[in-house]
């Protein structure tokens, strides 16, 4: 992938690498740049030990993907490459990204009209967390079930994610203040309150609570402070058990606790076998090890997505994992 538009210099603190003369460079605190400095910082603070770290696991992720999923790891590797190599990050778009982002900005206009919503979203409003796009057999195994939507930020993954299932939506979102926005959202746009349960509420692999800091902004996480909020804290397979959930479909963008999340969903994932859209690009665990994570179970097929146009955080890059015999009906019964 060729770099084009404006070059930002990463505060990594590693001056033996920041070797370009970047006059129009600017400091940047994004998904990306955290990434680059967790793989640097586990790989001993060694470049070339961080180099083959990244290349050969995105060898293996790329290893028999789609063409979309190569391009959409290809940015990645691009930029964690660049990242440790050079300080820079480049910020560009690809082909793929270019032409759906102008058919995005040709429908948005509809998408206004149809939506009452703060903020219109290009994985949302467009791609639908990578549904829109999906094997209609896929859409058939979610329609009949219900859906997990886990990072509700304002309530607008509901507005799409309605239209795809038959049965209830289940919503959990973190921060107080962004739960009052969902709540707001589901009431201006009049969304069928018997079809949605939202709960302010965080998602993890423990039963408890603790106290955050709550920034109210899509990178809120779990930042752990002793003053903010106290929030509860569960698990998936807690909630599906206490509510006689039956999931088909995860959408996931919870701020870097992508992985523990999915092993709080162990018994859920196991039983229920759901297809689960995550976003991936905020820290190397939700990168590398959601994917080695869901491998333990039967025949998990794996695809990428770059969602939008922003290249620190890799085009908002989210992983989309569902059961193998969706689409290959021997792979479960083979295994």
């Amino acid at each position: 992938m060729e770099p084009n538009g404006k070059i930002f210099l990463l505060s990594l603190d590693i001056n033996q690498i920041i070797h370009q003369n970047c006059p129009n460079a600017s400091t940047i605190l994004y998904p990306i740049e955290n990434v680059i400095k967790e793989i640097f910082n586990a790989n001993n603070r060694n470049i070339m030990q961080s180099l083959y770290y990244i290349n050969y696991e995105l060898f293996w992720m790329q290893r028999g993907s789609s063409n979309v999923s190569i391009i959409a790891l290809d940015q990645l590797k691009f930029s964690l490459n660049q990242g440790l190599l050079c300080g820079t990050l480049y910020e560009g778009k690809s082909e793929y990204q270019e032409y759906h982002y102008n058919l995005f900005k040709k429908e948005i206009v509809a998408i206004r009209e149809k939506y009452n919503c703060s903020q219109y979203l290009q994985e949302v409003f467009y791609f639908h967390h990578g549904l829109r796009f999906s094997d209609e057999r896929i859409l058939r195994y979610i329609i009949n079930h219900d859906i997990l939507d886990l990072g509700s930020y304002i309530g607008d993954s509901i507005l799409i994610l309605q239209n795809y299932t038959n049965q209830k939506i289940y919503s959990y979102e973190l921060s107080p203040v962004q739960y009052k926005k969902v709540l707001n959202t589901l009431k201006v746009n009049k969304v069928n309150k018997s079809k949605v349960n939202a709960y302010c509420m965080g998602l993890s692999d423990y039963i408890g609570s603790t106290t955050v800091s709550d920034v109210a902004n899509a990178g809120m996480g779990l930042i752990k402070s002793t003053k903010g909020v106290i929030v509860n804290i569960t698990t998936i397979d807690n909630e599906v058990e206490k509510k006689s959930i039956i999931p088909g479909f995860f959408k996931a963008d919870v701020e870097g606790q992508g992985l523990r999340i999915l092993k709080g969903a162990y018994d859920t994932i196991n039983k229920y076998r759901p297809v689960i859209s995550m976003a991936i690009y905020h820290n190397s665990d939700e990168i590398f090890r959601a994917r080695q994570y869901l491998m333990e179970f039967d025949n998990y097929c794996f695809d990428y997505h770059s969602d939008n146009t922003v290249s620190k955080s890799a085009g908002e890059l989210s992983m989309f994992a569902y059961p193998c015999e969706l689409l290959y009906p021997l792979a479960l019964t083979s295994a």
